[in-house]
């Protein structure tokens, strides 16, 4: 990890206070969490060893292959638009991927909700986000990111729901230069998480999921069903309608897409 020129890009130019960089680590989350980093922190590892994603699945990357870091962030919203740092960071990650592979023509690059990044059909990137001081007018995020960028091998029960960009392009990467790309943009369009319409409708405008056939997993009871994609409401919501005509509304607790 050249972490030189992570600090010139990005500390030098006032992105961020500072750079915080292991060559191993558990878990950046996990890290920033018991640390109490400060806001416009990156915290990064060349090898995350116990990462975790939503409903605490694990989350596997190859040493020095693959990005694995978590962005501390204080921004001032209320309680009930907390979900729109989750929308907003996994928007921002994909045109940011899409910015930097312009050259390769890509084409089924997506959003998955509520913020995963897929690629042909799989999953390359997933966010984990943690908030601290809810109850303050300003609140504190840590926003973990796995993406999975020259990683070429995934365990056989993996294969059929993740990928990574290599596998895709057939071309390696720079992981420095997807990271200060995601960087920049993530704080030049900080704005956008108060245009709460205008960045929904953004992030609408890049996910394939609307009107599809989903089914999902009730997290309370395990339970399987399948039902169609109405809309995702400014709230976060995802309203699908069942095969009986009732339509209903989850939230990202509730429920797990499970990959068709």
């Amino acid at each position: 990890m050249n972490i030189a020129l992570l600090n010139t890009e990005l500390v030098k130019d006032k992105y961020l206070n500072e750079i915080i960089y292991f060559e191993e680590l558990d878990s950046t989350n996990s890290y920033a969490k018991k640390n109490n980093l400060g806001s416009d922190t990156l915290l990064i590892t060349s090898n995350q060893l116990r990462g975790t994603g939503r409903f605490n699945r694990q989350w596997k990357t190859t040493p020095s292959k693959d990005l694995t870091f978590s962005l501390i962030k204080n921004i001032d919203i209320r309680i009930d638009e907390v979900h729109l740092v989750n929308f907003y960071s996994s928007y921002i990650l994909l045109i940011s991927l899409k910015e930097y592979l312009s050259s390769f023509n890509i084409q089924d690059i997506s959003l998955k909700w509520p913020n995963d990044i897929i690629f042909n059909g799989r999953k390359i990137a997933g966010i984990l986000l943690d908030v601290k001081d809810l109850k303050n007018d300003l609140k504190k995020f840590i926003i973990g990111i796995g993406l999975n960028v020259n990683s070429k091998e995934f365990p056989e029960d993996l294969k059929p729901k993740a990928t990574s960009i290599i596998n895709e392009i057939k071309s390696e990467l720079n992981i420095e230069m997807i990271l200060i790309i995601f960087i920049k943009n993530f704080f030049e369009k900080l704005y956008l998480i108060k245009s709460k319409d205008e960045l929904m409708k953004n992030w609408l405008m890049h996910t394939k999921i609307v009107g599809k056939k989903i089914n999902f997993r009730k997290i309370e009871d395990d339970k399987e069903q399948p039902a169609t994609v109405i809309n995702i409401d400014p709230d976060g919501g995802l309203k699908v309608k069942f095969e009986d005509d009732r339509i209903k509304k989850y939230y990202s607790g509730e429920i797990s897409l499970l990959y068709n």
